[in-house]
């Protein structure tokens, strides 16, 4: 079968991720040849990980040279997969976001960072600093659940704060949209489960009491039956359901 073009692949892995197909009994079948040419071995990485980048430096290359946009619908739809791709790859799209950042919109730092904090990637020390500068000028502009997901990845990469006052304004950021009762219960769980793990202080407790009391109540007004399972990345932050949120599309 003919290779597919970047433009082919990101629109093929979307539109399944977008109808909802979970990439069948063996995702990595297809998907890593999909992702880095048919001379790939078809190994499948599954929910587990791992593994090992077959003859794919030509395909990590484009990854490398995605456009914004197109980085955002990939890594999103590889969240929908039972799946994960290679450490090489990731590590590819890692730097491509990183050398993008100034060129993302708010909604395509949310995602991506998430994304990749879902499919447990490890941006290097300096590109979490270079990310965390670029949040620092989109407080503002992020719905409430894209600053759960922002808080989550960063949680799960173990980042620390530059400083009291970045923190804060997160903080700050987060309870104007809880106070307008603009996060998911989702989100809600995220912001009850990360903020904790990037600091410390009075009004950063009294936001998390605030999540957790509009996740009680979201919860007593459910129907029975009707609870969301939790994630691995939950269990890998207090418990916390971290199922991937539908993508904002710019």
């Amino acid at each position: 079968a003919p290779e597919f073009s970047t433009l082919e692949t990101v629109n093929t892995l979307f539109g399944l991720a977008s109808l909802g197909y979970s990439g069948g009994a063996d995702p990595g079948a297809w998907l890593q040849p999909l992702l880095l040419g048919s001379k790939a071995p078809a190994t499948a990485y599954g929910s587990g990980g791992g593994g090992r980048l077959g003859s794919g430096g030509s395909a990590l290359g484009a990854v490398e040279s995605m456009r914004v946009a197109d980085l955002t619908r990939t890594t999103w739809a590889l969240t929908q997969f039972d799946w994960r791709p290679s450490e090489e790859w990731l590590a590819a799209a890692t730097k491509a976001f990183t050398g993008q950042l100034r060129y993302c919109l708010p909604s395509d730092l949310a995602t991506i960072s998430y994304s990749l904090a879902y499919l447990r990637a490890s941006p290097p020390p300096d590109a979490l600093r270079l990310l965390a500068a670029q949040l620092s000028r989109a407080w503002g502009q992020l719905s409430g659940d894209e600053l759960a997901n922002v808080a989550m990845s960063l949680a799960l990469w173990q980042y620390r704060p530059p400083s009291d006052r970045w923190l804060d304004e997160l903080v700050l950021a987060c309870r104007d949209k809880l106070s307008s009762g603009g996060c998911s219960p989702d989100g809600l769980s995220k912001v009850v489960s990360a903020l904790p793990l990037l600091g410390q202080g009075y009004r950063l407790g009294q936001v998390v009491a605030q999540a957790q009391a509009l996740l009680d109540g979201a919860a007593a007004a459910a129907p029975a039956g009707s609870g969301e399972e939790a994630s691995p990345e939950a269990d890998a932050a207090s418990g916390a359901d971290t199922d991937t949120t539908a993508m904002s599309e710019a």
